[in-house]
């Protein structure tokens, strides 16, 4: 990764929305994911993916959920990671691949994101 500095991670709040926001871009990382794949069941992803599932990202950070992490070169988000309790990943805890192995509840990171501009 080409950095300027050093990295700072931060969580995403509804204040670091807009640096999310430019971070995913128009179309929101993955082709209109907004790293809901795993946090919503099945139906609900397909019926919400695009601006769906960027209104239900937008609204965790609005209800003081933190969805995940960002990573910051100076100013700028260059990252993101999904990470929460298992139990806020609907679809994850519904996988018969995936299925919980462990009896004490964990926390999942189930997405990594990084800028074109600083992959490599």
């Amino acid at each position: 990764m080409n950095t300027k500095g050093p990295i700072q991670i931060h969580p995403a709040t509804s204040e670091r929305w807009p640096d999310l926001e430019t971070l995913f871009g128009k179309h929101g990382a993955y082709a209109g994911c907004w790293c809901m794949f795993w946090r919503l069941d099945r139906s609900d992803f397909k019926k919400l993916k695009g601006e769906g599932t960027k209104a239900v990202l937008r609204e965790m950070t609005l209800n003081n959920e933190v969805p995940g992490l960002l990573a910051y070169d100076q100013d700028q988000a260059v990252g993101w990671c999904s990470i929460g309790p298992r139990e806020g990943y609907l679809a994850l805890g519904n996988s018969r691949i995936l299925k919980r192995i462990e009896v004490s509840p964990v926390w999942s990171i189930v997405c990594f994101f990084v800028a074109k501009s600083s992959r490599g």
